[in-house]
């Protein structure tokens, strides 16, 4: 028997191992296998060995997670963990309605499920519905439903007729964006009996059994949700000739969300309580859109989702519900109350961070605490959220290109590594627990464009303060500003705000003054305000530590700020020797937005400059 050679599987290879093969038997021993025919049949034979190796190694990684490319393969394999991939999720707004004149004006008035509003995004029209009816009673004659949430989607209903009632027969709705958070399920006795049960669907079946309404969720080879019921031991079971109606909203996912920066109107679609008189306030933006789960984020959630078994015990636990329930959260952070400063026994301290530009509202939080959480968690344990703490880096980029390796002009080298320092705080930085790394920003910088021969990046580090205005902030012990990096003395500065003396409006700034001259690097300074017109301090407020970051302002009073500014930025450069930035439990860095405003002393967060070599 000849030595034969099955490692290599490419075709050329495979080909030559081929001819390898018949030459070494004596039949062929003198035959020219490149001037004959039997070349083509050498041909069809590495091809059909190149083509069962493919499709044997693409089956080998279809039946792990880890290894899966198609997304069929990863929500299958995820089902066998009991993980069902998030669907699309539609934004949710909260809203104040007030209804004028309801007809027979009514000792109680009900907004009825699914009463329409609609508003403009981005100049095309998205309709939003209230989920759950709300009823109310009139205040001195005014009709008013306060903080109503409403979710954007297009509500779809289809009926099915059971066949068996058997577990096996499954109910596929058809709409790929459907968000399954919305599904109202009830099922009719008969053609003939149109007495209607709800059900709902079952999350921890413990707490279930065989009389219990509730129906399970999984999603098919198809990428389409399929519903199917209780076998008598687990959920009711069905009969043949029940009628299961399915409602649900089909959602536009991110495209429904509105930064809370933005004004949004909401106008009443349909009469409520038969007037049409309804004025609608908006309380909070649209936000909390998501598109479908990802394979890569279903890949990630779904052991670990099996190793929590719907249990919140350690901290990737709160992690993982937080996630599966909520996908309109991008990053969660859990510490326990013993790592906190002061430690709390007997607490888990949660923060929770949406997309830039968004908010999670206090109903949101109140959810997983009361919803998610209370029957999942230790009983002993206290969840407390704590709001996420954000700190800006403000970038002063310099780029050097050679001319000669490329055609681009210098706008179009700007705007490239402009787009390549947004995408890396997207993808590397925005989220808790993830530091910024000089070295892998100018990593991405010098390699966003052949032509650009090096990089260099000043960074300054930045605080958001909103003051209540006419009366005494202090930011110390818990409100502490802590950069949590070195900084540099003599370098940190606040934007422009005002204060009265004397009943006279004075523009004043914060700055740090070093207590040693030299200054000492891990030493100490008072912060004190001053004019930057006259450049006459005016008074100490506060102490900053250079070697810990940490700022305390014992006490000011603001009593305005420049037309369109709502805050006060505290920027200080870093250390020499300390260009990367690091974070603390509840702190995200994030990318410094600011744009140029020279009467509120603002410098743009994001500048750079490309010169040609």
């Amino acid at each position: 028997m000849a030595n034969l050679r099955i490692a290599e599987l490419d075709f050329d290879t495979i080909k030559t191992n081929l001819k390898t093969f018949l030459q070494s038997q004596s039949e062929f021993s003198d035959y020219d296998f490149e001037g004959s025919g039997l070349s083509i049949l050498l041909d069809v034979l590495a091809y059909n060995t190149h083509y069962n190796a493919y499709l044997a190694n693409m089956v080998m990684n279809e039946m792990f997670l880890d290894s899966a490319v198609k997304r069929a393969s990863a929500v299958s394999i995820a089902k066998h963990l009991g993980y069902t991939p998030t669907s699309v999720t539609g934004a949710v707004a909260k809203v104040d309605i007030v209804v004028t004149n309801p007809v027979g004006f009514p000792v109680t008035l009900t907004l009825e499920r699914y009463t329409p509003f609609t508003c403009l995004i981005d100049g095309s029209p998205f309709t939003f519905l209230n989920i759950e009816p709300v009823s109310i009673s009139p205040v001195n004659g005014v009709y008013l439903f306060s903080d109503v949430s409403i979710k954007e989607g297009k509500l779809l209903e289809y009926s099915y007729v059971v066949q068996t009632g058997n577990p096996s027969e499954k109910f596929v709705i058809p709409n790929s964006d459907v968000d399954i958070s919305t599904l109202y399920v009830t099922v009719q006795k008969s053609n003939n009996d149109a007495t209607l049960e709800s059900f709902i669907r079952a999350t921890d079946i413990s707490n279930y059994d065989g009389d219990s309404n509730i129906f399970f969720i999984e999603e098919n080879a198809l990428g389409n949700y399929e519903l199917f019921f209780g076998d008598g031991i687990l959920g009711k079971k069905l009969v043949a000739g029940n009628i299961v109606t399915i409602r649900y909203l089909v959602s536009s996912g991110t495209n429904g969300n509105v930064s809370n920066v933005i004004d949004q109107s909401f106008t009443a679609a349909a009469p409520i309580g038969g007037s049409t008189t309804v004025a609608v306030t908006t309380v909070q933006n649209s936000n909390g859109g998501t598109a479908r789960e990802s394979i890569d984020s279903i890949r990630f959630n779904a052991p670990r989702a099996n190793l929590a078994k719907d249990r919140a015990v350690n901290k990737s636990d709160y992690q993982t519900l937080i996630k599966t329930y909520y996908p309109g959260i991008k990053s969660v952070s859990v510490w326990g109350g013993e790592e906190n400063v002061p430690p709390a026994y007997g607490k888990v301290f949660i923060t929770l961070a949406p997309e830039p530009g968004f908010v999670i509202d206090t109903g949101t939080k109140e959810s997983i605490k009361n919803d998610l959480l209370k029957d999942r968690q230790i009983l002993v344990v206290t969840p407390e959220f704590i709001d996420p703490e954000y700190t800006y880096l403000n970038l002063e980029v310099v780029l050097k290109y050679n001319k000669n390796l490329t055609t681009l002009p210098v706008t179009s080298i700007e705007s490239l590594a402009r787009t390549t320092v947004n995408n890396f705080f997207v993808n590397n930085v925005q989220a808790f627990g993830k530091n910024f790394y000089y070295s892998q920003l100018l990593e991405e910088l010098n390699n966003c464009n052949p032509s650009i021969v090096s990089s260099n990046a000043e960074i300054a580090i930045q605080k958001r303060i909103i003051p209540i205005l006419n009366v005494s902030n202090a930011y110390t012990d818990e409100n502490t500003l802590n950069f949590n990096n070195r900084l540099h003395p003599g370098e940190i500065e606040s934007t422009r705000f005002f204060i009265s003396i004397g009943g006279d409006l004075i523009p004043v700034r914060l700055r740090d003054a070093p207590d040693t001259m030299p200054p000492s690097y891990d030493g100490t300074g008072t912060i004190v305000m001053y004019n930057p017109i006259t450049m006459v301090t005016i008074d100490t407020i506060g102490t900053v530590n250079y070697a810990t970051g940490e700022m305390k302002i014992n006490g000011f009073t603001p009593v305005g700020f420049p037309t369109g500014v709502f805050d006060i930025r505290i920027n200080a450069k870093l250390q020499e020797n300390s260009t990367d930035v690091s974070v603390l439990r509840n702190q995200v860095i994030d990318l410094d937005n600011t744009v140029a405003f020279e009467e509120a002393n603002r410098v743009s967060g994001l500048t750079i400059q490309v010169t040609a070599v």
